[in-house]
């Protein structure tokens, strides 16, 4: 018996009067409508459980996004400040080196005097 939505709602041997409102379908025994009927059962149960561990998966990813995307946004301010530091070295950066050099040089004289 399937109601109106084709839905199973019952499997029985013969017609019933509380089920005269439903559709049948028919089968050429008992037996292998139970076995449809059940195994459709088992079927949606296995969809159904399926769907629930997908649905927590889902909502898992979800808010593990959530979280990176709000590190993102709170690291902007430190990401641009880093770049400008960057920039800014980066312009300047053979001074930097030739002052290094320098410091180096004052080092290794002040080491060699030491001696």
């Amino acid at each position: 018996m399937v109601d109106e939505k084709n839905e199973w709602v019952d499997v029985v041997p013969f017609p019933l009067k509380r089920y005269a409102h439903l559709a049948s379908k028919p089968f050429k025994s008992f037996s292998e409508a139970l076995d449809e009927y059940f195994s459709k059962a088992v079927t949606t149960e296995k969809v159904s459980e399926t769907e629930k561990e997908f649905s927590r998966e889902l909502k898992k990813l979800q808010r593990t996004l959530e979280n990176q995307q709000q590190t993102i946004e709170e690291s902007k301010p430190t990401i641009d400040k880093n770049k400008s530091v960057g920039n800014l070295i980066y312009s300047h950066l053979s001074e930097l080196q030739q002052l290094a050099q320098k410091i180096l040089e004052e080092k290794l004289w002040e080491n060699h005097g030491n001696k």
